[in-house]
């Protein structure tokens, strides 16, 4: 049982700092769509909008996991 909860805690605790970084990456993405600068935008935005797919996928895995 102490096995389970502490394992829970570190999911929980990956999944706090990965909703950081979607936080982050979201609100770049936002950023983005307001530059000025076509090249700036398109390298930038892509990349972020990789590493958003990446987290939710990721996430969206995981949680299936750990209710079955």
């Amino acid at each position: 049982m102490i096995m389970k909860a502490r394992k829970k805690q570190v999911i929980m605790d990956f999944l706090h700092d990965d909703m950081k970084k979607l936080d982050y990456h979201v609100s770049k993405i936002f950023d983005n769509l307001y530059v000025e600068h076509q090249r700036y935008h398109k390298e930038n935005f892509k990349q972020n909008i990789e590493e958003v797919e990446r987290l939710i996928s990721y996430w969206r895995t995981t949680t299936k996991n750990l209710n079955k």
